[in-house]
C-alpha cells in the first residue's frame, strides 16, 4: 500500500478510488418492499477525507444495511 502524506505547508495530495457498492430492491408483500445496501464491497483500505496533517479520516469497512418499507 503506497502512503501519501502532507508536507509542513498543510498542501498535500490524496489517492484516488472507486467505490464499489451495490443495492438490490425486492417486494416482499404487496404493500411491503424490502432493500438491502452493500457499502465497500472491495474492503478497501482509503481515506474518506482530510482536512489537514492531522484531521484523516478512514474510510469504513464493508458495511450492510437492511431496510423494509410499507405503504398504508
Amino acid at each position: 500500500m503506497q502512503r501519501h502524506a502532507a508536507n509542513s505547508s498543510g498542501s498535500g495530495t490524496s489517492p484516488t478510488w472507486t467505490d464499489t457498492d451495490a443495492r438490490v430492491d425486492a417486494a416482499v408483500f404487496y404493500a411491503v418492499t424490502a432493500q438491502v445496501n452493500l457499502a465497500n464491497l472491495l474492503d478497501r483500505r482509503d481515506f474518506l477525507y482530510a482536512d489537514n496533517n492531522d484531521n484523516i479520516t478512514p474510510r469504513s469497512a464493508t458495511a450492510v444495511k437492511v431496510s423494509l418499507a410499507g405503504r398504508f
